[in-house]
């Protein structure tokens, strides 16, 4: 189905993107970002993007960023359905807001009454995205791992302004997200971590949440009170309305702490929820579940079993990848992959140059380019080194999560999805 999309800059989640499975979609991008003006690119995170690899949305890779004042219509197939979102993958412009929920209609396999649709949590900075972005690759030590500032719900949470001291523009008590629950009724909320860095926790006071999908993978079913989610990760549930029709209770997502994750000081966001007959202008009295989950890392992954299973090949090749971190000969600090930084060109997409007959990368090895040949499978085997956590995200592919180990000692691992 087509749309327009204009590329801006705002902490409120943009527009939805919705379609149907199995249709194909398109959608016309208008880059209006101004002051200063800026390239960019929207990634649709999650999608296959099968025959159409050039509009998976990433600059030096699939295509050339969109200039300022430019447009450009992306067309793929929704050959996969359920939850998801769409960002910026240009700098770090979705961390400034440049971001929105997506939504692919197709089977539905666990019973609901009502579709509350997309809930993102987010953690928030008042320092614009580029600001941000120069002091993580800077060489002042202070500045390489910033604190988030607050946490929202769909965009929304207070803040106290006294405690803002860039000049930021800040308004007192904004007011918070608000949602309706019909008592009796089974309802379905399609959580989205849009953060620039934050494991999320999300949960519902009173109430139980059964999950019924993660990323775009239906599941069997499984009941839990507190929601993990890492950076762009989705999980759908759905939950039955059991308190009265004039409860109201507290939505809540809250950053993950502790040393392997990143430093928030303003973790907390909550969202109310009125139930049909409730007072809408009562703030709810209801308390948090007791969170006992690992701030680390996801969920059980021995409870999230496919509903629908397909059986992996045997791995036809093998690539490790150790990931690190550290500071380079000028000072700065970067990110590594098997000892060495990512570049790219903007000029010249891999996409572009691959399909040209041009394999000889200018920024070997710094492109991190892996040939499998025809290889028709790929097993990888990612170690992170880092004392933080840290999310992976394989673009046109789904993957079996085959084992998972807080070691590198191979015979500690959970199997899962």
């Amino acid at each position: 189905m087509p749309s327009s999309f204009i590329a801006k800059l705002t902490h409120n989640a943009t527009a939805l993107v919705a379609a149907l499975s199995q249709t194909q979609t398109n959608v016309t991008t208008h880059n209006n970002i101004a002051n200063p003006a800026d390239g960019t690119s929207l990634h649709w995170h999650g999608f296959l993007q099968q025959g159409s690899q050039w509009e998976d949305g990433v600059p030096a890779v699939s295509q050339c960023p969109i200039p300022p004042g430019g447009s450009f219509t992306y067309s793929f197939k929704a050959n996969l359905y359920g939850t998801s979102w769409y960002h910026s993958h240009y700098s770090a412009q979705y961390a400034g807001g440049l971001w929105g929920p997506l939504v692919v209609h197709g089977p539905q396999h666990e019973p609901y009454d009502i579709d509350l649709g997309p809930i993102a949590v987010s953690d928030w900075y008042h320092d614009n995205y580029f600001t941000i972005l120069a002091g993580i690759v800077g060489t002042d030590k202070s500045r390489i791992r910033p604190s988030s500032d607050n946490n929202l719900i769909n965009g929304k949470m207070n803040f106290d302004c006294a405690t803002v001291g860039n000049g930021t523009s800040c308004t007192n008590n904004a007011g918070l997200s608000t949602f309706k629950f019909t008592s009796g009724k089974r309802i379905r909320l399609r959580l989205i971590n849009t953060s620039a860095a934050a494991i999320q926790k999300f949960s519902i006071d009173n109430h139980t949440m059964t999950v019924i999908a993660n990323d775009f993978v239906p599941i069997e079913p499984y009941n839990t009170t507190i929601v993990t989610l890492a950076v762009g990760q989705r999980t759908d549930v759905v939950v039955t309305a059991n308190g009265k029709p004039t409860d109201a209770v507290w939505m809540r997502s809250t950053i993950s702490s502790g040393e392997c994750t990143e430093p928030a000081k303003q973790p907390y966001a909550v969202a109310t929820i009125y139930y049909e007959n409730a007072n809408i202008s009562a703030v709810p009295r209801s308390t948090p579940h007791v969170d006992t989950t690992d701030p680390c890392r996801n969920d059980d992954l021995s409870g999230t079993v496919p509903y629908y299973s397909i059986t992996p090949d045997t791995p036809a090749t093998t690539i490790d990848i150790s990931m690190s971190f550290g500071f380079n000969a000028t000072g700065n600090f970067v990110w590594y992959m098997n000892n060495s930084t990512y570049r790219g060109n903007y000029n010249n997409p891999l996409l572009l140059l691959a399909a040209a007959g041009n394999t000889s990368y200018p920024y070997d090895p710094e492109w991190n380019i892996y040939n499998v040949g025809t290889n028709s499978s790929i097993r990888l085997y990612v170690e992170n080194t880092t004392p933080t956590s840290h999310p992976m995200h394989l673009h046109g592919h789904n993957i079996d999560w085959a084992a998972y180990s807080n070691s590198a000692t191979v015979g500690q691992i959970d199997s899962g999805l």
